[in-house]
């Protein structure tokens, strides 16, 4: 009976785990997308959206660290401008092997991206401007 309570113990808290872990995908997964204007040519993602970012008319964009991020996330963003404009990434943005970050975006284009968090650097999983 003590190793029958050991192990519903520790199951009910293995479930307890997933349940967190599902419910923050599940968020984060399914949440609609909401639409960021920067101020002063400079935008702070969350984490916790996904997020579309309509830039106004400006020469350049600064990309700031994103808040809440937690190891394992991933963040959709797309940023769409009218004029075409220069990108500088925050530090914790890192390239793929595959893809460099972007430091331009073409005017009336929209750039989707997909960002992983592995703790440390937000890396870029991948990308397109169409």
């Amino acid at each position: 009976s003590g190793a029958g309570a050991v192990i519903k113990k520790t199951l009910a808290e293995v479930l307890a785990a997933l349940g967190g872990i599902v419910g923050a995908w599940t968020k984060q997964q399914y949440a609609p997308p909401v639409t960021v204007t920067p101020t002063a040519g400079a935008v702070t993602l969350d984490a916790d959206l996904h997020q579309n970012c309509k830039i106004p008319s400006t020469q350049s964009l600064t990309m700031n660290e994103p808040t809440n991020p937690a190891e394992g996330k991933t963040m959709f963003v797309r940023l769409y401008a009218a004029t075409a404009l220069g990108i500088t990434w925050h530090s914790v943005f890192k390239k793929s092997a595959a893809k460099d970050l972007p430091t331009a975006h073409e005017a009336g284009k929209d750039m989707y991206l997909h960002f992983y968090f592995d703790g440390a650097k937000w890396a870029l999983l991948g990308g397109t401007e169409v």
